[in-house]
């Protein structure tokens, strides 16, 4: 229903402005002064404030967990089983985790390899997002750091 008023609405304007043109193009200066000012007053009305829309949709990309079990009336090999699957759980994200920075650790020691510096912080950092407790991610940033360093001591040296 909202549509159809929407178009009729639209056509309704169409038809205005249709018929401003023509008279705009008529050969009478009367006709012509009239719509002109017809139209200073119609683009007058259109400078409403202009009001932006935000679209705060979200999409929620983690499912709810089921709901929490009641521990405490459970048996305790029920309770045993949970906190076995939960730790399986943990473990198989951490190693998926592990692997993921394994492989921009070892991208990063082929830029760092090329002496591509930029390149081999980017992959030493993006490794470090997936897993942060992976020690030679960084070492291995700290020794690009380093290895920069050294080269701005040495340009500072022959610039004296």
């Amino acid at each position: 229903m909202d549509k159809l008023e929407d178009l009729e609405i639209f056509l309704k304007t169409v038809d205005e402005i249709s018929e401003l043109v023509m008279d705009l193009k008529s050969p009478e200066v009367d006709v012509q002064h009239k719509a002109l000012e017809r139209a200073d007053c119609y683009v007058a009305a259109l400078d409403e404030p202009c009001s932006t829309k935000v679209n705060k949709t979200t999409i929620n990309t983690k499912p709810p967990l089921p709901p929490p079990l009641d521990l405490q009336n459970e048996s305790p090999d029920n309770f045993m089983k949970i906190i076995e699957r939960d730790a399986e759980d943990r473990r198989a994200r951490r190693s998926a985790k592990a692997k993921k920075a394994t492989v921009f650790k070892d991208k990063g020691n082929e830029a760092y390899a090329q002496e591509d510096y930029e390149t081999a912080v980017k992959y030493y950092s993006d490794g470090l997002a997936e897993l942060r407790d992976m020690q030679p991610l960084y070492t291995n940033r700290a020794q690009i750091k380093r290895e920069r360093e050294r080269e701005r001591e040495r340009e500072c040296l022959l610039l004296m």
